[in-house]
């Protein structure tokens, strides 16, 4: 854990402090509204001014036709929340109901306005103030912002769960920093905290995105010693990264095993193994997948396609690739300009 807590500190000291990013993604977000400083508006309304509390339905409003409840209702929480933070006495409890109207509705950079203004005021945080914050910016792939959340959690001895590492497991995913998302992951298990079926597939999905084939199957398969679900995005992930690394046989395997469990794999996880039956010459695997997605209802696309024409292109089946190409035709699949050239 001590050699975790340095690296993190090494991390956050190579990057801008929090604050520094949080005042530059509320600069952009202005700039992109045409309101900076100087910045005459794009258009000029005639008529009385009016009230831009209500600004926040416009983001709701469809493009035309009337407004629905849905809508009006959620623009109404944001006109609240707007005013509650912009009155300056926004209390510790009333913040978390706050923060988490502005992350349901998606106005992540707002539930860190929150954050900054209570202890700008010297108000009490708490775990949930944090957690909150720590998941906002973790959505907006701020893995910066969100590590320094969770080190100034440490720092306020706030107890940190599942969920606060989930959600920096995340973050550490989206932004490519595989080790620290093992590391992090390591130490909620050092540490005794639940590691759910959302947890292991982060860290599934992330191995396969660094070609690490073997760690995802070896998560995959401590999933099942240590009695965590493993549903169809746990197989589709780890059978994504299996033929991605030109794992065929593993990547078989797993898909069989996940139709005995009775899941449905997707149109993109049958695209990977038809790639990967196409990259080892094996042409008539390639074919009798997408043999079986049409008779387990699934929705052969473009992408499918052209990938089983390649198979049998590179193994030198210009019949068969022909004839999917009039099937394609057939099937009311647009062909496009990597179906021609294939």
């Amino acid at each position: 854990m001590l050699r975790l807590a340095r690296f993190c500190r090494f991390q956050v000291a190579k990057a801008p402090k929090w604050q520094d990013i949080f005042m530059a993604i509320m600069r952009s977000t202005s700039t992109h509204q045409g309101q900076g400083k100087g910045q005459p508006p794009s258009r000029v309304r005639a008529g009385p001014v009016r009230d831009h509390s209500s600004d926040a339905l416009s983001e709701f409003r469809p493009m035309a036709g009337p407004m629905r409840a849905e809508d009006r209702r959620a623009g109404d929480e944001l006109s609240k929340a707007n005013r509650r933070l912009a009155s300056g006495t926004l209390r510790s409890d009333e913040a978390v109901e706050i923060m988490i109207t502005f992350k349901r509705h998606g106005q992540m950079t707002k539930c860190m306005e929150v954050l900054n203004n209570l202890e700008c005021r010297g108000i009490q945080t708490t775990k949930f103030h944090y957690s909150i914050a720590i998941a906002a910016m973790s959505a907006l792939g701020c893995s910066n912002v969100a590590l320094r959340l969770f080190e100034k959690m440490g720092e306020k001895r706030l107890e940190r769960n599942h969920i606060v590492y989930t959600s920096l497991i995340s973050s550490c995913m989206k932004d490519k920093r595989w080790e620290l998302a093992a590391q992090l992951f390591e130490e909620m298990r050092n540490n005794g905290l639940t590691q759910s079926t959302i947890t292991y597939n982060i860290m599934i999905k992330a191995c396969g995105a660094a070609k690490r084939w073997e760690q995802a199957l070896c998560l995959f398969e401590e999933m099942g010693s240590r009695g965590v679900e493993r549903d169809v995005i746990t197989y589709s992930d780890v059978i994504n990264a299996c033929a991605d690394a030109g794992q065929l046989d593993n990547a078989l395997r797993l898909a069989k095993k996940a139709s005995s469990q009775g899941l449905q794999l997707n149109t993109i996880t049958y695209t990977h193994l038809i790639k990967a039956c196409g990259d080892v010459g094996q042409w008539e695997n390639a074919v009798q997948l997408l043999t079986e997605m049409e008779s387990k209802g699934l929705k052969r696309d473009v992408v499918t396609f052209n990938t089983v024409i390649k198979a049998c292109g590179v193994s030198g089946q210009f019949k068969e690739a022909l004839r999917l190409f009039e099937e394609m035709g057939n099937q009311g699949v647009k062909r496009n300009t990597i179906t021609y050239n294939t």
